[in-house]
Order: structure tokens, then C-alpha cells, then sequence
């Protein structure tokens, strides 16, 4: 009876309306984050510009983590719709389509190219959204090894960098937990030219990883 809660039932719900086309995905965003409440913490200098396109590299525990990352760009005014990457060789699983705030398509994919289509899909204004674990971390390690194509995806892109932390988001299906804090740091193509990805990511978040 654990998992029996407003939050799994809504969870549930809006996911079965979702998969039969009742409701889009921006909808479905509103309604998941609709009974949590989100604390952001920008632990940078660099504000979230909304002007900028930015490929988001974030921890991945739990269903939730998808909406919580849409709403993080889509609440600071970039288009909600955005690339997905969560395998070892990254592109495999990219949305084909972008919509904007109003709901207007920006972007549809017109190729099956999905490396070429995420890099027009980034110079077009989209956001690409990069799950650098691979898939959804389910071990008792707080941060699993990065795949070696997030640093290839990253050094290839022109566009910001969004490092992004979502703090124990598996607790919302477990426990039933409302409060989730994100917490960031915004990279310009200057400043993290020479960066490794994962090594920069335990440091940002070193604190987290060990709570």
C-alpha cells in the first residue's frame, strides 16, 4: 500500500491520457509538477537566458525527472518541447517536434538523421536534454559513470551548457514527496570549452551526492 497516493494516482492518470492523446505534452508537464512544490537554486553567476539555446545534462532517478526538467527551461521562458538522449551513444530517442509557449509547432523532424536533426533542432531555438548516466539510476551509488558521447555531443555544440541537479526525485513515488529542490549552474560555450563533463558535475554537486 505504499505507493498508493494522490501522487502516483495523478502520476497514473495524466500518463494514461497522455498515451491516448487526450491531453499534449505541456499539459501533461503542468498536471505532474501540479502537486510539487519546486525550489531552484542557481548555483552560478549566469541567470537561465531564455534567448539561448541550452543542452541540459541532469540526473535521472525516477519518472518525474522528465516533467521537472521541461518545467526548469519552460517556467524561465524557453520552448517546452526539447530533445531526449538516454542511451550510451546519446540521439537515440529525440522528440520530433518543438512547440513553443503558445503552443505553436517550431519544429518537426524531417530526417532520419537524429544527430543532424538535434543540432538543427538546437540552432532553431529547441533545448536537448541529456541523461548522462544513460538511463534511470536505480543502484544505492547516488551518480552512476557518464557515457563517454555526452562529452563528444557537448564539444560538437555551440550552444550553452545547463548542469543540473534534481534532489532525491525517486522519494515523490516512494514516499509521496512534494518538495523537490533543482538546483543549476548555466555554462557559455567559453567557459566550458575545455571542461569535462562528469568530473565538473560531481564537483558542482559534491554536497548532493554524499546527503
Amino acid at each position: 500500500m505504499k505507493y498508493i497516493n494522490n501522487i502516483n494516482i495523478n502520476l497514473i492518470w495524466q500518463t494514461l491520457r497522455l498515451l491516448a492523446n487526450r491531453i499534449d505534452g505541456q499539459t501533461y508537464t503542468r498536471k505532474m509538477i501540479a502537486p510539487l512544490n519546486i525550489h531552484y537554486e542557481n548555483i552560478g553567476s549566469e541567470p537561465i537566458n531564455p534567448k539561448h539555446s541550452y543542452i541540459m545534462v541532469c540526473n535521472h532517478r525516477s519518472t518525474y525527472d522528465i516533467p521537472l526538467c521541461h518545467y526548469t527551461l519552460f517556467s524561465n521562458g524557453l520552448p517546452y518541447i526539447f530533445g531526449i538522449a538516454k542511451n550510451k551513444f546519446l540521439l537515440p530517442t529525440i522528440m520530433r517536434k518543438m512547440t513553443s509557449k503558445d503552443g505553436k509547432t517550431i519544429l518537426e523532424a524531417g530526417s532520419d538523421n537524429l544527430a543532424a536533426w538535434t543540432f538543427d533542432h538546437l540552432s532553431k531555438g529547441g533545448n536537448m536534454l541529456i541523461y548522462p548516466e544513460s538511463t534511470r539510476n536505480r543502484t544505492t551509488e547516488p551518480l552512476l559513470p557518464f557515457k563517454a558521447g555526452v562529452d563528444v555531443f557537448v564539444r560538437k555544440s555551440k550552444h550553452d551548457l545547463l548542469l543540473c541537479y534534481i534532489d532525491h526525485s525517486e522519494a515523490i513515488i516512494a514516499d509521496g514527496r512534494t518538495d523537490i529542490t533543482i538546483k543549476y549552474k548555466a555554462f557559455t560555450p567559453e567557459d566550458r570549452r575545455h571542461i569535462k563533463i562528469e568530473p565538473l558535475y560531481r564537483e558542482l554537486f559534491s554536497k548532493e551526492l554524499e546527503s
